[in-house]
């Protein structure tokens, strides 16, 4: 009994490991690729050239029903397409993703240079997704925050800037300095 014990206490203690949610820094990646990647993740890619596999029914961008859009806003519209697109994007990545697998899955001879392209597809299309993401959350804030600070809403890799706290600071210190010059003008114009 204390065999299966620790076994069970083994196994999961290894799970929690593996699967703890935190950010995990592995090897370094050749640096050429990781350019490729950085750049995909931060500016996209042109995905319209991807098909659906004919298999895979599910791998497709859910749409959404006739008769619940014509009752949305105009906002929740446009939100809508633009996460349908993201989801596109993704979509896209695990069609080019699960090509891989089969070449892979198949075990048959390769062309190495073939899987390596797609893999590349795959990575360049979930970086699409990924930036086309954290453009929605950024727009989904906007409407929580004062003017001034939409600033914040700038494209770097952290959503809202490297340094938020500095940019308000910056923004919050301008906002006053033009609130006296606009008063200090009202009275002398």
């Amino acid at each position: 009994m204390s065999s299966d014990m620790e076994l069970s206490d083994s196994i999961f203690a290894q799970a929690e490991k593996k699967l703890k949610l935190k950010d995990l820094c592995d090897v370094q990646i050749n640096q050429d690729l990781a350019s490729l990647i950085n750049n995909w993740f931060r500016d996209g890619v042109d995905d319209d050239r991807y098909n659906e596999l004919i298999n895979c029914e599910s791998l497709v961008t859910a749409k959404t029903n006739q008769l619940v859009w014509d009752f949305l806003s105009q906002y929740t519209r446009t939100m809508d397409k633009r996460i349908q697109n993201a989801q596109t994007s993704i979509i896209k990545g695990a069609v080019s993703l699960s090509k891989i697998t089969d070449t892979l899955g198949s075990g048959q001879s390769m062309d190495v240079n073939h899987v390596l392209k797609q893999a590349m597809e795959s990575l360049a299309l979930f970086g699409h997704a990924n930036k086309q993401l954290c453009f929605i959350r950024r727009d989904m804030m906007k409407p929580d925050m004062r003017g001034e600070y939409l600033h914040l809403c700038s494209h770097t890799d952290i959503l809202f800037g490297d340094d938020v706290s500095k940019t308000v600071k910056d923004i919050s210190d301008c906002s006053r300095i033009s609130n006296k010059i606009g008063a200090f003008q009202g009275r002398g114009g």
